[in-house]
């Protein structure tokens, strides 16, 4: 699994067990909606600007972990 896939499935995850919507995370972030949707099916590369203003949106951090 490539990490864009890895990163919006992650993202969905914490989003949904935060009870927001996309729509909410797009307000708090000022991604618009369709970005988030594409991110988080892994269709969208997006920039790490981006990325950091959804993590910041939905309350979490962005690390990268050394592969095992």
């Amino acid at each position: 699994m490539n990490a864009r896939i890895k990163i919006g499935k992650k993202i969905r995850e914490i989003r949904k067990s935060k009870n927001l919507t996309q729509e909410e995370v797009s307000l708090k972030s000022g991604v618009k909606r369709a970005t988030v949707t594409n991110l988080e099916n892994g269709r969208f590369d997006a920039k790490l600007s981006t990325i950091e203003k959804i993590a910041d949106a939905i309350n979490c951090d962005i690390t990268i972990e050394e592969r095992k």
